[in-house]
Formats: C-alpha cells, sequence, structure tokens
C-alpha cells in the first residue's frame, strides 16, 4: 500500500503523518481481508459452527467489515476538519459514518482500480469493471445485516420466515464484493491531491490453488482441468469459486497432513499408563 501525496506540509511531516495514517488504514484492510476469509473458511467447513450459527457468524463478519471500510475512510480523509470533530471520531456506526463523510466529499468512497505497469515506476490505473460494493450498496448490506443479527420481538417471531442455514451464496456474494472493492482501489482526497493506493496482493484462494496443482501429477492434473471446464460451464461465478475452494481443502489439492505432530512416544505412553495404574507396554 502506497500514499502519495502532493501537499506543501514539510517532509518530516508528510513522513510521519503518512506513516500514522498508513498504518491505521493498513490495519483495517488487514483485518477486512481476514474476516473474509473467515466467511469463506465457514461456507467450506473449515471452521466448525453448528448449523444454526453458521449464517449469523457469515453476517456478523460482513457487517464488522462495512464498519471497518467506513473507519477506514475517515482515516483516509482525516484532513477534513469535519472529520476531526467529537461526534466523528466516536461514530462507529457505518451508515452514519458514510452519509456525514459523503455531505462534505461526495467521492470520498474507496475506487476499485485496475492497475498496470506500463514503465519501470510508472503505472496506469483504470476503473475496474466488475461487480464490487458500491458506496449505496454497503448502506443497504449494512442494514440488512444489523436486522438479521437481531433476535426479534415474539411478535415478529411468529411470523418470520427461517432462513436456511447452510444457503451462504448471499453472504459470499457480498464478501466477493468487498474483496473486488478493495483488492485493488484508490482513495482520493477533496482537493485531488493526495491519492491512498492500496493492493490486497495475492488472495489466498489462488496461493492454495498455486501450490494445490504443483503437488498434482500429470494425469491428476489433467483430471483436475478437464473437472474445472466442466464445472466451469455449467455453475455460476459465486458456485464456481466454491467448488474451487472445496477441493482445495481436500486430497490431492490439500497439502498433506504431517503425522509427526500427532505421534505419542512410548515414554509418553508409560507415563500415561502409570498415572492410569496400568502396567507400561514393553
Amino acid at each position: 500500500m502506497s500514499k502519495l501525496n502532493l501537499s506543501r506540509a514539510s517532509k518530516r511531516q508528510t513522513e510521519q503523518a503518512n506513516k500514522r495514517l498508513l498504518d491505521q488504514y493498513a490495519g483495517f484492510m488487514s483485518e477486512i481481508k481476514l474476516r473474509t476469509f473467515a466467511i469463506e473458511d465457514t461456507a467450506n467447513g473449515v471452521i466448525p459452527l453448528h448449523p444454526q450459527f453458521v449464517k449469523e457468524f457469515c453476517t456478523l463478519q460482513i457487517r464488522m467489515s462495512c464498519e471497518c471500510i467506513a473507519l477506514a475512510c475517515l482515516v483516509a480523509h482525516e484532513e477534513l476538519e469535519e472529520t476531526k470533530s467529537n461526534t466523528m471520531q466516536k461514530a462507529y456506526a457505518a451508515d452514519q459514518i458514510i452519509k456525514r463523510i459523503e455531505s462534505i466529499h461526495p467521492r470520498f468512497f474507496p475506487q476499485p482500480v485496475t492497475g498496470q505497469r506500463i514503465a519501470p515506476g510508472r503505472h496506469h490505473f483504470s476503473d475496474f469493471e466488475g461487480e464490487y460494493l458500491t458506496q449505496q450498496e454497503i448502506l443497504t448490506v449494512y442494514a440488512r445485516c444489523g436486522g438479521q443479527l437481531h433476535k426479534g420481538s415474539l411478535k415478529s417471531l411468529k411470523t418470520k420466515t427461517k432462513a436456511s442455514s447452510s444457503d451462504l451464496l448471499e453472504e459470499l456474494s457480498i464478501a466477493q464484493k468487498i474483496v473486488s472493492l478493495l483488492g485493488s482501489h484508490a482513495t482520493l482526497s477533496r482537493d485531488e491531491r493526495s491519492v491512498i493506493l492500496c493492493n490486497f496482493g495475492q488472495t489466498r484462494d489462488v496461493r492454495a490453488h498455486d501450490a494445490g496443482v504443483a503437488r498434482l501429477n500429470d494425469r491428476q492434473r489433467q483430471r483436475f482441468a478437464e473437472g474445472f471446464v466442466r464445472a466451469a460451464l455449467r455453475l455460476e461465478r459465486r458456485e464456481l469459486r466454491a467448488w474451487l475452494m472445496r477441493r482445495l481443502i481436500e486430497p490431492p489439492l490439500a497439502a498433506p497432513v504431517d503425522p509427526a505432530p500427532f505421534a505419542i512416544s512410548k515414554a509418553d505412553i508409560a507415563l500415561l499408563m502409570k498415572s492410569a495404574g496400568e502396567a507400561p507396554l514393553k
């Protein structure tokens, strides 16, 4: 992540301010990455949760990610006097923060971009053309998540339709939109003299895919490629990603388990049997 600041403040002040700002901004971005990973892991059964709590766990991660996005925007635009007010510094609700910053800086929201290196030290950035979490959509998502995380009144429970805890397509879709928004993005200051450029780097599932494919022999690699093509032809994008993630946590793509950490020595067994009052093994 880098910040290009063209203001006329002294170099010492600029460097110190930029480092503090970027450290805080990066902290929010890292937390969002972890929360989207948690959603994927839960959907793929890596995080063991009772089925009743899977959906609300993922919903909580999305709502917290929305709050992280809002707070990151507040940090990114700290040069605005309005963001330094006691009210804004105490704000935590994503919708309130976003609406307030929008009223003073309409173009405050992160803009997803696609970067291309055109020469040493020179890059060209263009607008991202895929789907991502928009400034308006984050308000809708945040409000909906808030409603889903409350049990509700006795009256509402009588008429409330129970959602399937195993259907996580919506949560996975929102998580992917968050990653598309922030994976590579730019945040522009109000005077357009400063911009924060942020890149999440290679996503975890891409690294896992590359490592998994490297473990396959030629025949397995061919079978995997054929299976992926068949899946790509019949599945939607979100379903295809879930298909891939399921295979990354299963053999042969998954990393082999090293039994060494689970091994128990004869001395340990003798100690256990002695404490249990049994004769040790010969």
